[in-house]
């Protein structure tokens, strides 16, 4: 059983980012008890761009883990299986935004490229799926 996990410095920037986003939403907050005038679109924006930060980043897995025929993802509160037979690619290449994406049939799953392991962890889904077309090279194991 293979484990790919987040670094801690990794941990780290997938709290710091939401946490800025709403320290951010708070000082909008923080001037309009104030007394001072926030324009009506900065609170429709402000509030939705707080739910998409914490939604996003609670959703990239900070482990995952190979059983022998499904990859159990981590995250923060729960956990989901993903069957290695329905994985349609791997998106490993270099510009793809810090991230190698997992594509199955209707679900994609971004994880940082810089996880322990993920070189091992993405050989062994290739190499108990060999239809899984892998786009870009294997990530290096840090």
């Amino acid at each position: 059983m293979l484990v790919a996990s987040a670094t801690e410095t990794q941990r780290f920037f997938l709290w710091l980012a939401p946490s800025m986003v709403t320290v951010g939403f708070s000082g909008v907050v923080f001037e309009a008890w104030s007394g001072n005038y926030v324009p009506i679109p900065l609170w429709i924006v402000s509030p939705v761009m707080v739910l998409v930060a914490w939604w996003s980043f609670l959703r990239i897995p900070r482990r995952v883990t190979v059983d022998d025929r499904a990859l159990v993802f981590d995250v923060p509160g729960r956990s989901f299986v993903m069957t290695i037979a329905d994985i349609t690619q791997i998106n490993a290449r270099k510009w793809n935004g810090g991230c190698v994406t997992v594509s199955a049939r209707r679900k994609q799953i971004f994880l940082p490229r810089g996880m322990s392991n993920l070189r091992a962890v993405s050989a062994a889904v290739l190499e108990r799926n060999p239809a899984i077309r892998l786009i870009g090279q294997l990530p290096e194991t840090p």
